[in-house]
């Protein structure tokens, strides 16, 4: 009786062990397939940019003043907002005060 016990005991450890080594084979399976499935994405994705690398091939890191096509240089502001909004008032200052001239009716002397 000790005996058949044994024996199922035994029967029990070699299918747990076909099972485990089914289980690492099948696991080391899935991972090469997926491992190669996505190298194969991979390199589809650097195909497909290579392809679309001509329609995109200016430099957008460039100065907006290097796409134009005016020929004058950038200009570089060298004071603060406030202080350009203030002198930009004071340059036009002299403008406004004539278009405001212009815009008042004139008045009719009468002699």
């Amino acid at each position: 009786m000790l005996d058949r016990h044994i024996a199922g005991i035994e029967e029990e450890i070699n299918f747990a062990e076909k099972k485990c080594l089914q289980k690492t084979e099948n696991t080391q399976n899935f991972i090469s397939t997926l491992h190669t499935a996505v190298e194969k994405a991979i390199v589809d994705a650097i195909a497909k940019m290579k392809e679309d690398q001509p329609r995109n091939s200016h430099d957008k890191r460039q100065c907006s003043c290097e796409n134009s096509r005016d020929p004058t240089p950038c200009k570089v502001q060298l004071l603060s907002d406030d202080d350009y909004v203030e002198r930009l008032i004071k340059e036009n200052h002299h403008d406004h005060h004539e278009d405001d001239e212009r815009r008042q009716p004139k008045k009719k002397k009468l002699v």
